[in-house]
């Protein structure tokens, strides 16, 4: 088996290795090239997935060899490999993984199956739930040199191994561009949809989604797949927003959830720690080990819970996304300012209380899920600016991450105290797809971004659509 190998160091020295460089985005459809393949990523309530890939094998097979006795899936070697973000076509470590097709057959450009001679060969491919292997998807804060993986398809029998990535394909994710806004030293990468124009060319309104923790960084294809934000784009949400709604999906560079304020030791703070959660977290291992290689006990003290009570709410990045958004208004004149609403989930939902409280006026409704925000931390002044924003909260009771009992229970109450009128929660038992498969507590966005969260009356986007500053 042929094999091209790239030294990693050598890797460091040719090619760039931050920021989003990539050339290409999704498409709806595409055709390989000579020697080239095509990825069909699916966005699954899980995350994204590789379930089919059309290789261009540049001669002509005999489908004959896909019904012989002797036929062997196993026959096809595929791997998952880590490839450069300037160049894709080109690896950039010996790492790879080895993912097994379920089905293989003769199919034209796009893959449909053919009974003709023909280039063109497609695998299919099947994973369980969360599975690691199925995402093209790269995450690396240690080694960041690639946005997507790199894929490699071989087959001795016939002679033919194809690497060069000519594209990915899936319809939404084909809706959104992608773009970043540098402002001195800071970068924010995003992806932005529009709908068609229209010929009365009325103003459109502007929903802001921010995704959660796991799909921070300068990969705008985390926030777009990662969570399943695409189907914000989507016929189904659209449809209840006269001439459709602009989305846009900002990306955190780190997380949402650091803020301005730092320690003593000079150290970020994140917000979404309580007294006692920092304490076990970091006190307690440092107790163990304590009492293993000494005599003297360990004990709390108010020094000790001083140092570890984090008092910092507000977002580090609240400025850096405002600045964002008004950028983005201000090249795009035909959204409505006064039908702009923001949502998300989990450090999303804390960035979206937290933009409301910083930045009050400014949105026209909100609608958190699995919000992070702790209500200890949300003062009586914030409980009133809130109050003033209809709100629609999405969550499940057995949350485990996102506790209600400590942010979106006592702050809901809070809000129905001081009056708010528009208000809105919708509580869950635990978080379902639509297939029954359990998901843990946390994943409540499944609801959100399959547009199934409401109430008897109407869905959650039904709602915002009539709201207005």
């Amino acid at each position: 088996m042929k094999k091209f190998i790239t030294i990693l160091a050598a890797v460091f020295f040719v090619f760039p290795i931050f920021g989003f460089q990539n050339d290409f985005s999704f498409v709806a459809e595409k055709v390989p090239g000579d020697q080239e393949l095509v990825l069909y990523v699916t966005a699954n309530d899980w995350g994204a997935s590789v379930d089919k890939i059309v290789v261009n094998t540049g001669k002509e097979i005999d489908p004959a060899y896909f019904t012989a006795e002797d036929f062997r899936l196993s026959d096809f070697e595929v791997s998952r490999e880590v490839r450069t973000q300037a160049n894709h076509n080109v690896r950039a470590s010996l790492s790879e993984d080895e993912l097994e097709p379920v089905a293989a057959y003769i199919s034209d450009g796009l893959g449909n199956k053919t009974d003709k001679k023909s280039k063109f060969v497609t695998l299919t491919f099947s994973y369980p739930v969360d599975s690691k292997l199925a995402t093209p998807l790269a995450t690396s804060a240690v080694l960041p040199v690639h946005e997507i993986y790199g894929y490699r398809v071989e087959n001795d029998e016939l002679d033919f191994e194809v690497y060069k990535l000519a594209g990915l394909v899936n319809s939404l994710a084909a809706r959104f561009k992608i773009s970043q806004l540098i402002s001195s030293e800071k970068k924010m990468s995003y992806a932005f949809y529009k709908p068609q124009k229209t010929k009365d060319s009325k103003k459109i309104p502007l929903i802001i989604w921010l995704h959660g923790i796991s799909e921070g960084g300068e990969n705008p294809f985390l926030p777009m797949l990662g969570i399943k934000s695409v189907n914000l784009a989507g016929d189904e949400i659209q449809d209840y927003f006269e001439n459709g709604a602009a989305v846009l999906l900002p990306q955190c560079p780190v997380a949402w959830v650091l803020t301005t304020d730092v320690d003593e030791n000079g150290i970020r703070m994140w917000e979404p720690v309580d007294i006692a959660g920092t304490k076990n977290k970091i006190v307690e291992p440092f107790k163990a080990l304590a009492k293993i290689f000494s005599k003297d006990q360990v004990e709390d003290s108010k020094e000790t819970e001083e140092l570890y009570k984090i008092q910092a709410k507000t977002s580090f990045y609240t400025e850096d996304l405002m600045d964002l958004i008004g950028t983005f208004l201000s090249q795009n004149p035909d959204i409505d300012r006064d039908r702009i609403y923001i949502g998300g989930c989990s450090a999303g939902g804390y960035m979206t209380v937290n933009m409301l409280i910083e930045k009050p006026g400014f949105f026209a409704a909100a609608f958190p899920t699995c919000e992070i925000y702790l209500d200890s931390k949300i003062t009586n002044a914030d409980i009133e600016l809130l109050s003033k924003v209809p709100l629609w909260f999405v969550q499940a009771s057995n949350d485990e991450t996102a506790k209600a009992k400590n942010c979106i229970t006592p702050t809901y109450k809070r809000l129905e105290a001081a009056g708010a009128k528009d208000l809105h929660l919708t509580m869950y038992d635990g978080v379902f797809g639509k297939d029954g498969t359990e998901y843990p507590g946390h994943w409540s966005w499944i609801y959100t971004l399959n547009n199934e969260a409401g109430d008897k009356e109407q869905k959650l986007f039904q709602w915002l659509a009539s709201q207005k500053r």
